[in-house]
């Protein structure tokens, strides 16, 4: 190992002058850069797959059906109707929308014979014959006449062209008397495109701040402070750049990397600055002493954190495969880019660290008192582990639609609207097979879904007359169809209601389709394979540990006990608060264990290396707290500062990540400091 430390010694600059190049490269290649959003690239990746075809959800476009809402300040009056049907023509006209319905063209359905007639409910002639004609059962009108629904379905589009459209949708229905609400794929596509990166580069630049004020404070060295921001920046954009050179664009997942890498970069700066020998004469001297001591640990804990990352590999999905893959390499990238930085700042001799006496007499009294004998961890930590472990049996697994959405957030509050007022935004189309369409009383299935809050938008039985009629549809088959909309209730509560429709009409055959239930039936299944990921990772990294360290089970539940323990805590507190796992947080779990197996794997190491010593187990262990102890703590409270702004993003798995990182990192220092410690002493 001597003689690699030495080598990238000899090499440090032209090591530098390589990344410096890949830097500039990968900034070229994200002046382009392509956003995709998450629950959108799942459903684009299962579009493209043979599940569509099971499914048969080809008949109604649905991924390209836009849901626009008008809210009056009074109800619709005749003049504002004929001014919607002017506006309804011309949206017919654009080359990139196929179709639009609302009030103002709604069919219904007369039996006239052998051919049925289908009829403009609306009359739009004269005051009277509006009044006379106007639906209040309309699934188009709200029940209080002022809320106006537009079902528009546009053509296939890229995203300029999306945001283009919506532009002069919006511009067309703008007015001083009423609010207009969008949702809908095409919609959502385009509000994330906007606010993403704005997010990306706000937060991050908060964080940077932050972050780089806490690291002055603790090393009173700016030329540190600079050295680690470039490390950052460097290791970032060559992160993104790789993720935009391979799959043409970054996941909405990866708008946490930039935090990720924060973390993992001033973890192993702070490592590498932490109990520095510098009695040496040459400053390769004072790197190989260094990287002896801190060398491998910095190593393992990049590639057990990577191993973390890599497990998103294992789940079946492309955007979650793609974040852990980018995110991984991003971790050893940065590592290299560290350690790098480190021999160039111990070249130019600005790698001494001078203390902060009022941060450092803190850290000295968080330390003496996160320490075995007192009791009160033992009680605590025992009550928390029991509360974590029923939460853990009890918690329920379940995913939105709009779960990535915080509801303060401008897009969720518009989403909210239509579940409010028109049936929500899930769609969900149910089929009846041909075989069995003669067999169902209709009356009675129409009520029955309505009743379940089950809004029906379309569908091609003749029967119904109040509905549009198949002429709508691109109908290949004899099956009954009925394309409809519903609250985005959670696939929990999906799951249970169409079961109970299901059993009502028995032994009528029904299949379902539609995005919504598409996500449903995918979205369960891919959580369970995250948390599988999460305890193979753990799993994963006990077993290095135990390997590299001879054999011992003490080692192997060093690995896995202060790392997975705070998890489970923290899951029990959330659960008090009616947390569940989804999607978009249950691979946040994942992340913070990622983060936390450093501290203690640093502790071990440093346990290995002083053992080497004269000095007895006890005063090992002593010295091991008051030396990379100091350094565990100095992360953690980055980690948690360096989190903090994400608590105020629009995206939940964003705002998530602080918060399960943050209550996972404290405790996880509990563990590495109070419980750690008696692992490697009272284990033989």
């Amino acid at each position: 190992m001597v003689s690699l430390y030495k080598k990238i010694w000899k090499f440090k600059n032209k090591f530098l002058f390589l990344f410096v190049t890949i830097f500039i490269f990968s900034t070229i290649k994200l002046n382009n850069i392509n956003v995709f959003f998450e629950s959108e690239r799942i459903i684009e990746e299962l579009a493209n797959s043979d599940f569509l075809e099971t499914n048969s959800i080809n008949k109604i476009n649905d991924q390209n059906i836009l849901l626009l809402g008008v809210a009056l300040k009074e109800k619709v009056k005749l003049e504002e109707a004929r001014k919607f049907k002017t506006i309804q023509t011309s949206l017919r006209e654009s080359k990139n929308i196929n179709r639009v319905f609302s009030f103002v063209n709604e069919k219904k359905v007369y039996e006239t014979g052998l051919i049925p007639l289908v009829k403009t409910k609306l009359d739009l002639s004269s005051e009277a014959r509006y009044q006379q004609t106007l639906d209040r059962e309309s699934i188009f009108v709200g029940d209080s006449l002022k809320n106006i629904l537009f079902l528009i379905e546009t053509v296939d589009l890229d995203k300029t062209a999306t945001k283009n459209l919506i532009t002069h949708i919006t511009s067309l229905f703008e007015a001083e008397n009423h609010d207009i609400y969008l949702a809908g794929r095409s919609a959502s596509e385009a509000y994330f495109q906007k606010h993403v990166l704005l997010e990306f580069v706000v937060l991050s630049l908060i964080s940077c701040i932050i972050c780089l004020l806490t690291l002055y404070l603790f090393t009173k060295n700016y030329k540190i402070v600079l050295a680690c921001f470039f490390i950052v920046i460097a290791s970032i954009v060559i992160s993104l750049g790789l993720s935009q050179v391979l799959f043409g664009g970054i996941e909405l997942f990866m708008i946490i990397s930039p935090a990720i890498i924060f973390i993992v970069a001033v973890s192993d700066i702070m490592h590498l600055i932490n109990n520095q020998d510098l009695n040496f004469q040459t400053g390769e001297e004072v790197f190989v002493s260094q990287m002896r001591k801190i060398g491998v640990p910095i190593a393992i804990t990049s590639v057990t954190t990577m191993i973390s990352f890599f497990t998103f590999i294992l789940v079946d999905m492309v955007p979650l495969a793609r974040f852990g893959l980018i995110t991984g390499l991003g971790v050893i990238i940065t590592l290299c880019i560290s350690v790098i930085a480190y021999a160039i700042a111990v070249e130019y001799q600005f790698n001494v660290t001078n203390n902060n006496t009022f941060s450092q007499k803190i850290i000295d009294n968080i330390i003496f008192y996160l320490h075995p004998k007192f009791k009160i961890y033992l009680y605590s930590m025992t009550f928390l582990t029991l509360l974590g472990l029923y939460a853990v049996n009890n918690i329920k697994i379940d995913n939105y639609l709009t779960d990535e959405l915080n509801p303060k957030s401008e897009f969720y509050q518009q989403t909210k609207f239509f579940d409010e007022e028109f049936g929500g935004i899930k769609p969900l189309t149910i089929f009846i097979d041909s075989k069995d369409k003669d067999e169902i009383d209709y009356d009675k299935f129409i009520k029955s879904i309505q009743q379940k809050g089950i809004s029906i938008d379309f569908s091609n039985e003749s029967k119904t007359k109040s509905l549009i009629y198949n002429y709508i549809f691109k109908d290949t088959s004899n099956d009954v169809v009925f394309s409809c909309r519903m609250q985005d209730i959670g696939s929990e509560k999906t799951g249970f209601l169409l079961d109970e429709l299901q059993d009502e009409f028995k032994p009528v055959n029904m299949k379902y389709g539609g995005i919504g239930y598409l996500f449903d039936s995918v979205s369960n299944q891919l959580t369970r394979n995250l948390i599988y990921g999460l305890l193979f990772a753990a799993l994963a990294v006990g077993m290095i540990i135990f390997t590299i360290h001879g054999f011992k089970l003490k080692y192997l539940m060093a690995g896995i006990v202060p790392n997975i323990l705070p998890i489970v805590i923290t899951v029990g507190i959330l659960y008090i608060f009616d947390f569940y796992i989804s999607l978009s947080n249950a691979f946040i779990f994942t992340i913070a264990f990622g983060l936390i197996i450093d501290d203690s794997i640093h502790i071990v190491s440093s346990f290995i290396h002083h053992k080497k010593s004269n000095l007895n187990n006890e005063e090992v262990l002593q010295y091991v707290r008051y030396t990379t102890g100091q350094a565990v703590i100095k992360t953690t409270i980055v980690v948690i500062l360096c989190l903090l702004p994400l608590l105020f993003s629009q995206f939940k798995s964003v705002s998530q990540l602080s918060i399960i990182t943050s209550i996972t990192a404290v405790f996880a220092i509990v563990f590495d400091l109070v419980y750690l410690p008696v692992i490697l002493n009272k284990f033989k």
